[in-house]
């Protein structure tokens, strides 16, 4: 655009349309219409050659040489706004030609506009011919007359005025900083190793740099890494305390905030360590009980959140105070800005199951909402600023696909500036955890491509197996004979069946909807199962030959539908997030002839239901996965099965196929396992250590498990990649 505007006229005519190419303005009728960013510059690149075919391939190489986008989505994008502003028709155009496979043609005759001169009306000054009087002294001036002064007056306010104007004018036809423009990305490690923070519920993975590199964790949030800010060998870095995820690092000194112990039990906090680089002694923050924490520039005080609130506190740990509080979600990945001025920061609702960027004051001031409305539902999250404060860049979830934003914060008066949002990532692979690098010419990224595949262990031989080859999917649910099994792709979420033996796979939801947790009934002839849209709650369904059918309603989640024994009612819960927090009774039973809905009595705390395969029992857990119960529908009463952790990320405890034993996740001592308990004698027994199995793919309620139609143990491996990226991108100053 920069070329053009020197190269060509400053402003072209066509019809009743004049633009202004230096501004980037297009008028209509001495109005101004909206066209602006990458459809102006199409334009702009046509009305160079109006008559001339302009190809795909030189707008390409002209507006995102080399760059990290979809050129033939944002291409037809922009030519769309531009007929839109112009009123033209693809079918009948008048300004813009479209031709198959080659490209654009301006087809309107265009003139130049010269610049109008300001003609300014020439004053002489009025002589007096009268001889100045004997009797006056030297020293006195002689006097003005009126309208010489009148005269002088008028020229000084006529050169105000002018010099208003230009003024006026050239503010508002100051040159537009041009938007962010992605050049290129390089990939910095291929080690294959999962970047997350840690288990369910965690944030994404956190990125930290001092210039030279990069600091993630690896494990499961176990392992502090590195790797130069220009790729290669990724390095281990040796914590002599144990480690559970990198929080951030300091930017006067080369320190890190660490997750650290000790960890609280039940709940996702922990406590919050310094570690100086390289090989330093860890020394605890405090007492600080943390899920996420920054250090604001100066690096004399750290912003912590804890459940709903955000804190503040010395380096030290000391004065820990509070600045605000969050009564819709959890808030997590605070930053504070350059400037020490405002604070910006992620909220989880746990309802609506979406994420939301807010920003107030650091003294907890001026609480408000970013961005509402980027993407529907909104679901922004994580995001930083550049160094000098001049962007701030974020991610956004929207069909799926995790990419990469960024606007304009700071302008200057003799330079136009727009303050929407850009996006800098497009494709299929997710890009998640922006970190813009020191000189403000990168942002680092995590970039994951999800795939994985079902495995199963073989107790004969201690190892885990391939299992249905070919298949990505999680949420594996069989017929009781074995024969048909209901799966969730992933990461699509959509819903299928096929046999076993392969044949006859059938897609039975789509997008937007969102599945999990299907359930085949008694006779195979239906399979119940959660779903929702993105931003609304998890409701119960039927898929059956004669269709779809919703079986739950409502504001509040109802999931984990489970059949009885004879087929005719379906027990239901709402989430570990209702649970926990309502005293009313949690766990429901539908009468699918009748359609009415009783409560299971004293369920209050616990979710997720099992039938048991004899119709006596449900199964269920506390809300603090502390617990596995059981209700005895003879006796009506709930009763302790195990006292025991019972984190089932996504399997739920489930019963064997005979009904005498119970199997479940648990992830003591950092190990997730397979655990199994009997009726006969409630001793909890270890069946599998699932780290055996490698990585485990991250589902939509984790690391998925289940039970195959013999009991054997399956689980969804990950062999997909997630590596550490770097995008150039040129941020104009």
């Amino acid at each position: 655009m920069a070329d053009l505007a020197h190269s060509s006229p400053q402003r072209v005519r066509f019809g009743a349309f004049e633009v202004d190419l230096r501004a980037g303005e297009l008028w209509k009728s001495g109005r101004k219409r909206k066209l602006t960013g990458q459809p102006f510059a199409v334009l702009a690149i046509l009305l160079e050659r109006p008559g001339e075919v302009v190809g795909r391939e030189e707008l390409q190489k002209r507006l995102w040489p080399d760059t990290f986008v979809d050129v033939d989505h944002n291409l037809n994008a922009a030519i769309n706004k531009i007929r839109e502003a112009l009123g033209d028709s693809p079918e009948r155009p008048r300004f813009i030609e479209t031709l198959s496979r080659r490209g654009y043609r301006f087809i309107a005759p265009v003139e130049n506009v010269a610049p109008t001169p300001l003609s300014l009306p020439e004053f002489q000054p009025s002589l007096s011919t009268e001889p100045a009087s004997a009797s006056d002294d030297w020293n006195t001036p002689a006097p003005v007359p009126a309208s010489t002064q009148m005269r002088k007056n008028w020229r000084i306010w006529l050169w105000a005025a002018i010099a208003a104007l230009v003024l006026v004018l050239g503010y508002f036809l100051r040159p537009a900083l041009p938007p962010p423009v992605v050049t290129g990305a390089t990939q910095l490690t291929h080690d294959s190793e999962a970047k997350l923070k840690g288990g369910p519920g965690s944030s994404p993975p956190q990125l930290a740099t001092d210039g030279s590199r990069i600091y993630f964790t690896e494990a499961l949030g176990e392992k502090l890494m590195q790797v130069s800010t220009e790729g290669g060998d990724v390095i281990p870095i040796e914590v002599p305390v144990p480690f559970h995820g990198l929080a951030d690092i300091s930017s006067v000194r080369p320190e890190i905030l660490f997750n650290g112990p000790p960890y609280p039990d039940p709940g996702l906090d922990s406590g919050i360590w310094e570690l100086p680089l390289p090989g330093g002694q860890p020394r605890q923050v405090g007492d600080l009980r943390v899920y996420d924490a920054t250090f604001t520039p100066d690096g004399n005080t750290i912003i912590y959140d804890d459940q709903r609130a955000i804190f503040k506190a010395n380096r030290d740990g000391s004065q820990p105070r509070k600045i605000l509080s969050i009564a819709d979600g959890y808030p997590f990945w605070s930053r504070v800005s350059p400037d020490g001025a405002l604070l910006r920061f992620s909220v989880f609702n746990p309802k609506l199951h979406t994420t939301s960027l807010w920003e107030a004051n650091t003294d907890g001031s001026h609480l408000r909402q970013l961005f509402a409305g980027l993407v529907d539902p909104t679901n922004e999250c994580c995001g930083t600023w550049t160094t000098d404060g001049k962007y701030f860049v974020f991610q956004t979830l929207h069909k799926g696909i995790t990419s990469l934003w960024a606007t304009r914060e700071k302008g200057e008066w003799w330079q136009k500036v727009n303050r929407t949002p850009v996006n800098l990532t497009a494709g299929q692979m997710d890009a998640e955890s922006p970190l813009p690098s020191r000189d403000a010419t990168k942002i680092f990224f995590v970039g994951s491509e999800r795939k994985d595949e079902i495995i199963r262990y073989e107790p004969s031989t201690h190892s885990f197996m391939p299992y249905l080859t070919g298949l990505s999917a999680e949420s594996l649910a069989f017929t009781a004979d074995g024969k048909k099994i209901a799966y969730v792709s992933y990461p699509e979420g959509d819903l299928w069946k096929i046999n076993t033996d392969g044949t006859e796979r059938r897609q039975l939801t789509f997008p937007p909807m969102e599945v999990s947790l299907p359930r085949w009934s008694p006779d195979g002839s239906r399979i119940a199962y959660t779903a929702h849209e993105a931003g609304k709650p998890l409701q119960i369904f039927i898929a059956a030959a004669q269709g779809t059918e919703q079986l739950t309603s409502g504001d509040s989640d109802h999931e984990d539908a489970s059949w009885s024994p004879d087929g005719n009612s379906m027990a239901f819960g709402g989430s570990t997030y209702d649970a926990a927090i309502t005293a009313a009774n949690n766990i429901h039973i539908l009468d699918l002839k009748t359609r009415k809905v009783r409560d299971v009595p004293g369920s209050a705390g616990v979710f997720s239901p099992r039938w048991s395969p004899d119709g006596r029992y449900l199964l269920a857990t506390t809300s603090d996965f502390q617990k596995l119960m059981i209700y005895d529908f003879t006796t009506e009463k709930w009763q302790v099965l195990a006292d025991v952790e019972a984190d089932y990320p996504s399997a739920r405890a489930d019963w064997s196929r005979d009904g005498k034993c119970v199997y479940f996740n648990n992830a003591q001592a950092k190990t997730l396992s397979v655990y199994r308990i009997c009726l006969d004698n409630r001793k909890p027994e270890r069946i599998v250590d699932l780290s055996q199995a490698g990585t485990l793919a991250y589902g939509r309620f984790g690391w998925w498990t289940g039970l195959g139609p013999d009991d054997s143990i399956l689980a969804a491996r990950d062999i997909g990649s997630q590596e550490i990226y770097a995008l150039d991108v040129k941020f104009p100053r």
